[in-house]
């Protein structure tokens, strides 16, 4: 039966109310309004509504040395211009990033080592505006590109990964990228 799960699914998506013009699921990378699997919805009237999700754990398994990542986005998008082949489009879009380094050092007391775990939390919240473009392709497929604004602020930490700009915990604005890969639901 799980493995019926996916395809109904797929399939309910595919065939379903939720199934309006140009809806649709895929994978985007973006410093502004999040990165990973995400929904494009179509709201009618050239405004579409983008929710993006992923949790991802690099290094160790716990309690050992690990990377925690997980952020959520979304991004409200209007056409001002589109057929059936291209999408030219402006956004506005927010994002919260939780990262997390576990880490450990040992220190020998009474000459036995004893293991001391630490964790630094740093939360990153991303703001911006952004000008996209999409191209269809086959009427399955979507590519897509944004360029715009960024707008971070975010704690001071000691971690070193992609997306704070600024560990120092300082509020810093600069470039907004994205990219994303879609599969156009009918």
């Amino acid at each position: 039966m799980q493995k019926l799960l996916f395809p109904i699914i797929f399939i309910f998506l595919n065939l379903s109310v939720f199934s309006a013009p140009k809806n649709q699921v895929g994978i985007s990378l973006s410093n502004i309004s999040g990165s990973g699997v995400n929904f494009n919805y179509y709201l009618g009237n050239k405004f579409h509504i983008q929710a993006t999700a992923f949790p991802w754990q690099s290094g160790e398994e716990p309690p050992h040395k690990v990377n925690k990542y997980l952020n959520f986005g979304l991004e409200l998008q209007r056409d001002f211009y589109s057929d059936k082949n291209n999408r030219l489009f402006y956004a506005a879009g927010a994002s919260r990033w939780w990262l997390s380094k576990h880490d450990y050092f040992e220190i020998l007391e009474n000459k036995l080592p004893i293991r001391i775990n630490t964790v630094d939390k740093n939360n990153v919240w991303n703001f911006g505006l952004s000008i996209g473009a999409e191209k269809y392709y086959l009427d399955v497929l979507s590519v897509g590109i944004k360029l715009g604004f960024n707008y971070q602020i975010s704690d001071k930490w000691s971690g070193d990964d992609f997306i704070d700009h600024n560990p120092e915990g300082k509020i810093w604005s600069g470039l907004g990228i994205g990219i994303s890969l879609h599969y156009i639901l009918k």
